[in-house]
């Protein structure tokens, strides 16, 4: 098991500390000020697409029910940072 599924599947037994989400946030800040828009536009919809697919799989049997309204406020927080937006909050995908 590589690094990458090691951290998410400790994220998902355990919420990750907030420096984490401070520094992934700081991390995109800096992309967006070196690749394209395009490039920017369509890593934010693949990251949000794959927190959406994370959060829909946690739910219920097989990944059937709904997402929770905090799991989409997390979801879009991280959307809008991509965006530039940033929001007080220790909540990521």
């Amino acid at each position: 098991m590589g690094l990458t599924q090691r951290c998410s599947s400790s994220w998902l037994e355990k919420k990750p500390n907030k420096a984490l989400f401070a520094a992934w946030k700081d991390y995109v800040q800096e992309l967006s000020r070196v690749m394209s828009a395009d490039a920017l536009s369509q890593l934010r919809e693949r990251t949000k697409s794959l927190c959406n697919q994370v959060a829909k799989a946690a739910r219920g049997v097989m990944g059937f029910g709904s997402i929770s309204a905090a799991e989409r406020q997390a979801i879009d927080e991280c959307a809008n940072t991509w965006k530039g937006k940033q929001q007080p909050s220790a909540s990521c995908c």
